[in-house]
């Protein structure tokens, strides 16, 4: 894992704002998965399988087959997360490739402050992955479909208000799949939601749960371009 931390660290330098490894060597009393950064943003476990399943790296990750989902708020990362300008990378395993096709919404991914402003990674339709930005009430999409694979796939989106553009990406089988939207606005509000910041799941009731494995959760305060992007893939 140092290894690849110390790519995170080479890609995000002092944007590093978040980086969960969610293998056991960092976590804590059964419940606590410990961030890196160094900001001590942690997540609180609820109900995930730690150590459930043979991470990207070889190290174990956590699954969920239920209404599970790990909790990252705190009021330190709800002060410095943005909706503005950010980019957020996770590894994400579909362990049964029935879940691409069950024509249920999943969510692996939900950061909320309020109606207005959210982002989402999740599965709307049948064999997609889609990243939602919602911000002073104006939601852009960027999805990408026709997605079957069972191994282990990097997420990253990243999204810059100013600059007008976000994408989402997908490395996997040896693929890149990349998409980008426009028509950003500008967010509203301020802090993130306590019940509202969970990966695996939209909030801390196990909502629109996703049925599968995450690893390196990471997340960063500035906008990604492709060179960084491959160096996150590349560094496991």
């Amino acid at each position: 894992m140092s290894n690849y931390l110390n790519s995170v660290k080479t890609v995000l330098g002092s944007d590093l704002l978040l980086y969960a490894p969610l293998d056991p060597q960092h976590t804590s009393g059964g419940t606590t998965l410990l961030d890196v950064s160094g900001n001590g943003y942690n997540g609180t476990n609820g109900g995930t399988t730690l150590a459930a399943a043979v991470g990207p790296d070889g190290r174990r990750a956590p699954l969920s087959a239920g209404s599970n989902y790990i909790n990252f708020y705190s009021a330190g990362l709800g002060t410095n997360f943005s909706f503005d300008l950010g980019s957020i990378m996770m590894w994400i395993k579909i362990t049964t490739a029935g879940v691409w096709t069950d024509g249920v919404q999943r969510k692996p991914l939900r950061f909320l402050r309020d109606g207005d402003n959210q982002i989402a990674i999740q599965k709307v339709a049948n064999n997609q992955l889609r990243f939602t930005r919602k911000a002073g009430g104006v939601t852009i999409d960027t999805s990408i479909n026709g997605l079957t694979t069972v191994n282990w796939v990097c997420c990253i989106a990243t999204w810059d208000q100013a600059a007008d553009i976000q994408t989402f990406n997908l490395f996997h089988d040896n693929i890149i799949e990349s998409n980008s939207t426009a028509g950003l606005s500008a967010a509203t509000g301020s802090g993130l939601s306590a019940a509202n910041t969970c990966i695996f799941a939209q909030n801390t009731s196990g909502d629109t749960p996703h049925h599968c494995c995450i690893a390196h959760f990471v997340i960063g305060k500035k906008v990604l371009i492709m060179p960084q992007m491959l160096a996150l893939r590349k560094g496991i």
